[in-house]
């Protein structure tokens, strides 16, 4: 019987962790879908916070060249904090993944 008692103890503190994850999500979507529209604005304010958030999403920018000459284009993209990736300077980065799609 305690067995079982704590085993549904168990599935309802999950349950409530899920329901504090999906709701914190919502409100953080609800939110980025306000602002979304402020961003894709066509004024000089709008360009302005597209340019803060790039410098926020992504580390690293490369543009060339591949063997055909084909334009090609290389983002890193940053999922954490830039102190966080400062810290990880000569270890093993898993917080950025390179996506290098050609054009």
């Amino acid at each position: 019987m305690k067995l079982l008692i704590s085993s549904v103890e168990a599935d309802l503190a999950r349950k409530h962790e899920n329901k504090m994850v999906a709701e914190t999500t919502e409100v953080w979507l609800l939110t980025l879908r306000k602002n979304l529209a402020e961003v894709e604005r066509d004024t000089e304010d709008a360009f302005e916070k597209r340019r803060e958030l790039t410098k926020l999403l992504v580390e690293k920018i490369s543009v060339g060249r591949n063997e055909d000459g084909r334009a090609r284009v290389d983002l890193t993209y940053r999922f954490g904090p830039r102190e966080a990736q400062a810290a990880t300077v000569g270890a093993t980065n898993v917080d950025r993944v390179s996506n290098s799609p050609e054009l």
